[in-house]
């Protein structure tokens, strides 16, 4: 007979397991802005030790939708989690192949609203703003995204979204549109 193990003794480890990842990857943001908002260069922007998050992902293109915008500087903000309050803020950089990444908290969101983050890339004096929507069932851009975008291949414009147990995780793509 072969030996197995016990079904509650799996769940105990996989728990212990999920805990100590989660204290684990937390960080508290490093610079407080004058208003008592956070603001840092790190690409994890969680207060939060447990609960669900969202890890945002994407490529930054120049106008043409095709050459990637390296060196950029991206601006994040959002509603912090149960506050009516932009308490999450975040600066972080492309890489030389336009990429960005970055993790955050599940946002507040306003009364019949989606969650949302603001975007704004900036590079060489000029800037972008746009804004990412989601929900438990998928993430969605505005009309004026889709407008100031539509230069991207489809399966890059529109945002793919991924739920597994307390992690989302978001594909957002964007062109430079100064």
């Amino acid at each position: 007979m072969e030996k197995t193990t016990p079904r509650r003794s799996f769940l105990e480890k996989s728990l212990k397991a999920s805990v100590a990842l989660a204290i684990g990857s937390s960080t508290m943001p490093a610079m407080a802005f004058e208003n008592g908002n956070h603001k840092t260069s790190r690409t994890n922007l969680r207060t939060l030790p447990f609960g669900k998050y969202v890890s945002v992902e994407g490529t930054i293109f120049e106008k043409d939708g095709r050459t990637p915008l390296s060196n950029a500087t991206v601006e994040v903000w959002h509603l912090s989690p149960g506050s009516e309050t932009i308490g999450h803020q975040g600066e972080l950089k492309t890489d030389a192949a336009g990429a960005y990444h970055m993790l955050t908290d599940i946002p507040n969101r306003e009364f019949g609203k989606h969650h949302k983050i603001h975007f704004k890339v900036s590079r060489d004096g000029d800037s972008y703003t746009t804004e990412l929507s989601f929900n438990g069932y998928g993430a969605y851009i505005s009309g004026k995204h889709w407008e100031e975008n539509r230069q991207l291949e489809d399966h890059l414009l529109f945002p793919t979204h991924e739920t597994f147990l307390n992690k989302t995780t978001i594909q957002f793509n964007l062109t430079f549109n100064y």
